[in-house]
């Protein structure tokens, strides 16, 4: 979940961030969450397939029921070419049906 190396985020080491996240995470079953699953500094434009697996990570990390989670971008589309934003929502969509057709909806 971290980049190797990581020793403090804000004064607080690694450790003890980990923790407060693990305590944090038990409440988010009551919690919405938006998760930024796909990436604008990249020009890789995701595939579906890449962004239910993005969902499924955060569906089991977090332990967020699926109709807590919203698939948002990691940030938004001003600075990404006009194409390159279409092809990374319309992969959001898609790979968002994949996943709730998995789960049933």
């Amino acid at each position: 979940m971290f980049p190797n190396g990581l020793k403090s985020v804000g004064g607080i080491s690694g450790h003890d961030l980990v923790l407060t996240l693990d305590e944090n995470l038990q409440h988010m079953a009551e919690k919405e969450l938006a998760a930024g699953l796909i990436d604008i500094k990249s020009f890789h434009p995701e595939s579906p397939e890449e962004v239910a697996d993005r969902i499924r990570t955060a569906l089991r990390l977090t332990g967020v029921p699926p109709h807590r989670l919203w698939v948002v971008p990691d940030c938004g589309f001003c600075f990404v070419p006009r194409w390159l934003a279409f092809a990374k929502m319309k992969a959001m969509v898609d790979g968002a049906r994949i996943v709730r057709r998995e789960l049933g909806g």
